[in-house]
Parts: structure tokens; sequence; C-alpha cells
């Protein structure tokens, strides 16, 4: 383990008695409490507790490499309190939320941090014709260890986003969409494999939505993608990138309990200094939720994605996933929530020889939740997961168990 770093087994217990006993006295203040949050308010308040436990936080291969981390397993802590704003004015809708989370690891403690994070949403109307959003987003938040081995480095992502979209109703059924997006994600890691950049998207389409509110999409957009680095040209990676897609998005309601949305894209990634590391190819996905029945609801989920990531060996790799996602309302109080996952990654585009082959993994992932409702303004909840990667790279494997509990209070 790192030095210095590992709380002892005494420590650990003394803290895990102190965060289930705060976690028990919110849970008991959500059940016993006058407050009351009513279903029509614009301004609520929203306080959690979650504790998880994370056997394999850095995704380590077993065994683990020789003269590092050989274990990295961890309790960790996260405490939220935040507040949400809903409120239409004449036809102009405004939403805004807002948290600050404490994040504590008990072995890991340079890993531990506050965040702030926001939302917020105005979804405007000029007339009966012309609507749209504006939307800004921050969000802070330790990003997976999957493919970073720097593991003194904390992997802190911060994604900060902005956009103006909207949507003109031309002509009958027949709507003129589009709008300008910009997003920036940073990490205070030397070097990703995607990199610190910025991106900012204009797109414009046309879409036909039917009276029963089905719809077909037809939209371009045109990207331009910035890192923050010079070109190098001995790693040969470059600063800038132009991205273009095109896609058709559809989404059909098949009866009363089965819905579909398919999208279908083209994406073109050209890089102006670099152009070892071009790109392009088709992408998509089909996404059924199918309700069986008023307390059930299943979503069945294929996709294809092209994913930047530069090493020697790649400048990208397909992403090829299939996921089962089911819910049961057991009561009204009571809800089972579970998700089982499967995906391949094939990665491409090699800058240098690759001696080893060109890699390949397979990633299998499965969640379940329960959670319970004691009144209408607090949650309890228990979940698990699991995860496991074999790659066609010696080292790079893992086996991944979590185990939590949370409690949410809403007033």
């Amino acid at each position: 383990m790192l030095a210095g770093q590992v709380a002892s087994p005494l420590r650990r217990r003394a803290r895990f008695s102190r965060r289930v006993l705060a976690m028990a006295s919110l849970a008991l203040f959500g059940i016993a409490s006058n407050a009351r949050a009513a279903a029509g308010d614009d301004f609520q308040v929203e306080t959690s507790v979650t504790m998880k436990y994370d056997d394999n936080l850095f995704l380590l291969p077993n065994p683990a490499p020789p003269g590092g981390v050989s274990d990295s397993s961890t309790w960790m802590q996260t405490e939220s309190a935040g507040f949400s704003f809903d409120h239409q004015y004449s036809g102009q809708v405004v939403h805004a939320d807002a948290s600050v989370t404490n994040n504590r690891f008990d072995s890991f403690h340079y890993l531990d941090y506050n965040a702030v994070n926001y939302n917020g949403v105005w979804q405007w109307q000029l007339g009966s014709r012309l609507s749209g959003s504006i939307t800004v987003d921050h969000e802070e938040t330790l990003d997976s260890y999957e493919d970073v081995r720097d593991y003194n480095t904390p992997n802190l992502l911060r994604h900060t986003g902005q956009a103006f979209k909207f949507d003109w109703e031309a002509a009958g059924p027949w709507h003129i969409v589009g709008g300008i997006l910009h997003a920036q994600d940073t990490n205070p890691a030397a070097f990703t494999q995607v990199g610190t950049f910025s991106q900012v998207d204009g797109q414009l389409g046309v879409s036909y939505v039917s009276a029963l509110g089905n719809s077909v999409t037809l939209q371009l957009r045109d990207s331009d993608g910035r890192f923050d680095r010079d070109p190098d040209y001995t790693a040969l990676l470059d600063n800038s990138y132009k991205q273009r897609e095109a896609e058709v998005l559809t989404r059909m309601d098949i009866g009363g309990w089965t819905a579909l949305t398919t999208r279908l894209g083209y994406v073109d990634r050209r890089y102006p200094n670099l152009g070892e590391r071009d790109y392009e190819g088709w992408v998509g996905r089909v996404e059924m939720t199918w309700q069986p029945s008023a307390q059930t609801t299943l979503k069945l989920a294929a996709s294809r994605d092209l994913v930047d990531y530069e090493e020697s060996d790649s400048s990208y790799f397909w992403l090829n996933e299939l996921s089962l996602s089911p819910v049961w309302n057991i009561t009204p109080q009571l809800q089972l929530q579970g998700s089982v996952g499967i995906g391949w990654s094939s990665f491409a585009g090699a800058v240098e020889p690759t001696p080893y082959g060109t890699r390949s993994d397979r990633i299998a992932n499965a969640s379940a939740r329960l959670q319970y409702k004691p009144t209408a303004y607090s949650v309890i909840g228990v979940s698990a997961s699991v995860s496991q990667r074999r790659s066609s790279y010696t080292g790079y494997g893992y086996q991944d168990k979590t185990i939590g509990v949370d409690a949410t209070l809403t007033f």
C-alpha cells in the first residue's frame, strides 16, 4: 500500500460505526420529521449520506504489479446537501439544482475532495411555434481508474457545459431543430488517453413529428475540439480536431406499453497536424422500453460507438454494448432495480508498431439496488455491483465488487 495513506483496522471500524449511526439518525429523522415538501413546492432542500465499500477502487489486475499498490479496497463516504427549484412563468419553465458534496476515503486520504455540482435549465417559448432550452451544468467526480496507472494522483474529472437549443414548428408536422453546445473536461493528471479538452458543437436538422408524438429527425453536427497541450510530434498527439456527424434519430410508441428509440450515425474526425490519428465509421444505438405491467419496466439497449483513445498502439476503439435494466415496484414504498451488461472494445489506429498485437477487451457488469420510502420525503437504499474485464493485454484485466447503503431526506 502507499506509505502513510492506510488507516488502521481499529480506526476503520470506529469510523464505520460513527457513519452507520449518522445514516441511521438521518433515516429516522426522515421518518419522524414533521417537515413537509409539498408536491407543488417550487423550492426543496435535499440532504443525503452514502456509504460504499469498493474492494478494488484502482481496478488492479490479479495479481497486482509488484512494487506498487497491492490492495485498493476502501470504504467511501459521501455527504451531500443541496436544493432544487422548479417554476413555470407563463410559457417559460425554469429548473435549477445545486449541491455541495464531501467525499472521504478511509484508506486513501489523498483522494478526499469536496465538490460543487449544479445544473440549470430554462425551457423557453416564443409564441406558439418556437421553443427551446438554455442549459448550464457543472460536475466534479472521481473518474474511473480503468486505464489509469498513476495511483498517486487523484483522477478527478471536472465537467462544465452550456447549451442553447431550439425547435421551430415550420409547417404542420415538420420542425427545424438545432443548437450550439460547449463542453469542457479537465483532469489534473499529467496525461490521460483522452486528455483535457474543450469542444464546441453546432447542429442543425429537420424533424417530422406525427400527431401521436412519434418522430424522425435528420441532424448534422459540426464539432471543433481543442486539447490543453501543444502538438507533440514525438508521441504523435495533436492539439485540436474537427469532427463531423450525420445522424438519424427516431422515437416510436408501440402500443401503450412499449417505446422504441434509435440512433444511426456516421462520425468523421480529422486532426490538422497528425492525420495518423484520423478515424471514421458508423455508430448507432437501439433502446426499447417495455412495461409489461403497472409495476414492472424492462429496458433493453444495444449500441456501437467510436471512442477517442490516444496511445502509441491506438487512436480510438470500437465499443459494442448490450444491457438489460429491469425495475420492479414491489409496493408503493419498495422498489427493486437491476442491470446486467456486456461490452466489447476493439482498439485500432496504432501510430507505432504493436509487438503485442491489437488490444481487445470484454467487459461484463451487473448491479442491483433495493430502495425503501418510509415517507414521501425520505429514501433508504442498499446496493451492490460486480464488474469484470478480460483483456488481450497482460495486466489490463480486473475484477471489482462494491456494496453500499444510502439515505436521503427532502424537505
